[in-house]
């Protein structure tokens, strides 16, 4: 004889229903973070291993990525991806773009500390429910503000005026 339990599983009458699916607490998760050897990478990084997680980091610098591999993480290394950043139909733009974000981290009025972000990217991991959008940084409220507010044209041509 057959009986069917919850969700359409059926087993025969007596047997113990399937085990649950195997989850791994949020307490401890296995984590790839890019850019790891240093910045906003390299804090996340950090700050996920002293939260106990398993942390593999990724970056083109395997070599300053010691100290991640002595707290106990995993260097991978991005063969190739040095021949081919930058290049391509976008590189203007990437490199306008690189140039704009370059000046916002030295300027202590536009920029917030690693450690910052990296803090954000933990309580994501961590998150049993993690939200869709988290804000974080020091004109993160600002610009969305101004998107909120500003038609789009208005709001790109403000981005626009940010890469020159």
């Amino acid at each position: 004889m057959v009986q069917c339990l919850e969700h359409s599983v059926c087993d025969p009458v007596g047997a113990p229903p399937p085990p649950a699916p195997t989850r791994i607490p949020h307490s401890h998760q296995v984590v790839l973070v890019t850019g790891a050897s240093s910045g906003i990478g390299l804090a996340t990084a950090e700050a996920l291993l002293a939260r106990g997680h398993t942390v593999y980091g990724d970056a083109r610098r395997v070599d300053k990525m010691a100290g991640l591999e002595a707290a106990g993480g995993h260097a991978i290394a991005l063969d190739g991806m040095m021949e081919t950043s930058g290049t391509g139909p976008y590189a203007d733009f990437a490199a306008k773009t690189k140039r704009m974000f370059e000046g916002a981290y030295e300027d202590p009025k536009t920029s917030s500390p690693p450690s910052v972000i990296a803090d954000v990217i933990v309580e994501a991991v961590e998150a049993e429910s993690p939200k869709t959008r988290y804000v974080a940084g020091a004109q993160a409220r600002t610009f969305l503000t101004a998107r909120a507010l500003l038609p789009d044209r208005l709001f790109d041509a403000l981005i626009r005026s940010q890469m020159k």
